[in-house]
C-alpha cells in the first residue's frame, strides 16, 4: 500500500535510511521539509519499508529520496513509489518528469531505464575547501566532521 507519510513513519524509515551511502544519508535533514510539503510517500507492509519524496513545479515533476529497506529490496517497491507519483503527476498536467541519480548508482539507474526514463543531462558535482584569508572576518570549519551534513543541500531546486 502507498500512501502519504505521516510524523509517526520517521522513526521506523530513518533506521532503513542511515546507511543508504557510504556516508550514511541526508533524508533525516530533510524529513520534516518533506513532510510539510506533502508530497513524501510510504510504501508500507505493516510498516514503512520504502519511501519516495516528489515536487511538483509548473508543468515538471521532480523526484527524489527513493529509499528501500534493504530487507525489501528487488520487489519493485521504488518503481512502484515513482509510478504512484507520475500517477498524480499525470492528473495534474505534468509532461516532464525528473530524477537526479548518481552515475555510480547502477541499480537505480537500471530502475529508472526499465521505467522507460533516459538520461537527459549528467552533472558534476564541485567542492572546494577554503584557505585561509587574512583579509577577510570569516571562519570556516577545520573540520568537515563539524559540518551538519556534507552531502546535500535542503533543495537542490
Amino acid at each position: 500500500m502507498i500512501r502519504n507519510a505521516k510524523l509517526s513513519d520517521k522513526h521506523q524509515v530513518l533506521k532503513f535510511c542511515q546507511n543508504t551511502f557510504s556516508w550514511g544519508d541526508y533524508v533525516e535533514h530533510v524529513w520534516d521539509f518533506w513532510l510539510t510539503e506533502d508530497f513524501l510517500f510510504v510504501y508500507e507492509k505493516q510498516s514503512p519499508v520504502g519511501i519516495c519524496h516528489a515536487f511538483f513545479s509548473k508543468n515538471q515533476l521532480w523526484i527524489e529520496g527513493i529509499r528501500v529497506d534493504p530487507n525489501f529490496r528487488n520487489q519493485k517497491i521504488a518503481s512502484e513509489l515513482i509510478k504512484h507519483v507520475e500517477s498524480i503527476g499525470k492528473k495534474g498536467n505534468v509532461i516532464f518528469s525528473f530524477m537526479l541519480i548518481d552515475t555510480e548508482n547502477s541499480v537505480s539507474l537500471s530502475m529508472a531505464k526499465s521505467l522507460e526514463y533516459t538520461i537527459f543531462q549528467t552533472w558534476n558535482f564541485y567542492s572546494l575547501e577554503p584557505e585561509k584569508n587574512t583579509n577577510s572576518d570569516i571562519i570556516f570549519t577545520n573540520s568537515l566532521d563539524d559540518c551538519l551534513c556534507t552531502h546535500y543541500v535542503k533543495s537542490w531546486r
